[in-house]
């Protein structure tokens, strides 16, 4: 028989000239009526540049498959779309653990070795505060009010 998958892909960008920064978010996701399961991953792209310098990150995380039930009858299939929909909503808020804990990791080890004492803008950056500011820049993208699930 003929194998029934459907994809849902979710897609944000942002960038910010005025500030320097840009980023991206695009989460690809596989559901398999046939299994009843969900799988996928989501790829982040985040930027941070100014006059002769760039900080980039790079980072996919993949989900395992999960299983969700079949939908069997045509009663179920509300129910069954909204579980889809709360395991895409626990693997994204996984996904977005997951980057506040590399951030957090990355701005008080590799980042304070590469700091400026003086960036090229010639105002001193708060660099205690960064990890604040990249969370703020995810964070607007991951904004309930902003986006609903």
């Amino acid at each position: 028989g003929t194998k029934t998958e459907e994809k849902i892909i979710i897609y944000a960008e942002k960038i910010d000239a005025k500030n320097s920064i840009a980023g991206s978010w695009k989460s690809n996701y596989t559901i398999s009526a046939d299994c009843g399961t969900v799988s996928g991953n989501t790829v982040v792209c985040t930027l941070a540049f100014e006059s002769g310098a760039n900080v980039q990150l790079h980072s996919t995380l993949s989900f395992d498959q999960v299983e969700v039930g079949p939908p069997t009858l045509l009663e179920d299939e509300a129910l069954w779309a909204k579980s889809i929909i709360d395991r895409i909503r626990c693997m994204e808020d996984e996904a977005i653990e997951k980057l506040n804990s590399m951030f957090s990791e990355v701005s008080t080890t590799s980042l304070r070795r590469l700091r400026r004492v003086m960036p090229v803008i010639r105002t001193k950056f708060d660099w205690d505060n960064s990890l604040s500011h990249h969370l703020d820049v995810l964070r607007q993208g991951h904004d309930k009010n902003k986006f609903k699930h």
